[in-house]
C-alpha cells in the first residue's frame, strides 16, 4: 500500500487511513467553502460588488448561507469588496459622467445594500459647489432637448 501523504488543509492524512466523522465534517466544509469562496471571485471579475450583491448572488447560486457568510468576512478582509469604497465611486460616476442628482444616487445605493450612515458620509465629502453645477447642467441639458 502505498504510504504517501496527502496534506488536505493543514491536516496529513494517509492513503487508506480512516478519518473521524468530525474530520471528514471539516474536509466538506473547507471544500464547501472554497466552492463558494471561487464563485464570489468568478462574480467579482465583472465589476465591484456590495456585501449585499454578493449575497443575494451566491444565495441564488444555492450556497450555504454559514458558508457565504464566512466568505462574505474574507472578501471584506481583502479588500475585494469595500462598500465604502464602491459608495465613493458610485458617487464620483453618477455626478461627473451621468449627472445624477444626491437624491437618485441615494436610492440607488440603498437599493444595493449600502447602510445609510456610509452613504451621507460620502455625499458629505462630495463638494457641494459641484452639487450646483450639476444641476445647472441637468436643467441646462433638460430644456435644450425640449427645444
Amino acid at each position: 500500500m502505498n504510504t504517501s501523504k496527502m496534506c488536505i488543509r493543514d491536516r496529513n492524512i494517509r492513503v487508506g487511513s480512516e478519518l473521524s466523522q468530525v474530520d471528514l465534517e471539516k474536509i466538506k466544509s473547507n471544500s464547501e467553502i472554497s466552492k463558494t469562496y471561487d464563485r464570489a471571485l468568478y462574480y467579482l471579475q465583472y465589476g465591484p460588488r456590495t456585501q449585499q450583491q454578493m449575497t443575494k448572488y451566491l444565495l441564488q447560486k444555492g450556497y450555504n448561507e454559514v458558508y457565504i457568510d464566512i466568505v462574505i468576512k474574507k472578501l471584506v478582509s481583502n479588500n475585494y469588496i469595500n462598500d465604502k469604497q464602491y459608495t465613493t465611486n458610485f458617487i464620483e460616476e453618477k455626478q461627473k459622467y451621468r449627472l445624477k442628482s444626491n437624491s437618485y444616487i441615494k436610492s440607488q445605493l440603498i437599493k444595493k445594500g449600502i447602510d445609510k450612515s456610509v452613504i451621507d458620509a460620502s455625499l458629505k465629502t462630495q463638494n457641494e459647489n459641484n452639487q450646483f453645477d450639476i444641476i445647472k447642467e441637468l436643467v441646462t441639458k433638460k430644456y435644450s432637448q425640449g427645444t
